[in-house]
């Protein structure tokens, strides 16, 4: 199986070679392109998850957070707030 790993800009004049319609390389997500010319993601998952001291990193965070009482917690909505 062929990596695709065309960017944006690659795609976009992909579309516009195939369709004879440009398009910004910021709306190629935004349209259907043809099977196989869809941009992939690298990774399923970062790779640093699996080092051990990221792992005892998350698994060290996890116990503190579950040490929180519900009551404690604040949440700030700023939707309101000035830049």
């Amino acid at each position: 199986m062929e990596k695709n790993d065309r960017t944006r800009a690659e795609l976009a004049a992909l579309y516009q070679e195939k369709t004879g319609r440009s398009i910004h390389p910021a709306s190629v997500s935004k349209i259907p392109l043809p099977r196989g010319d869809q941009p992939q993601k690298k990774t399923l998952r970062a790779s640093e998850q699996s080092r051990p001291d990221v792992v005892q990193a998350r698994k060290h965070f996890r116990q503190e957070v579950a040490t929180i009482r519900a009551e404690d917690l604040v949440f700030v909505d700023e939707r309101g707030s000035p830049r």
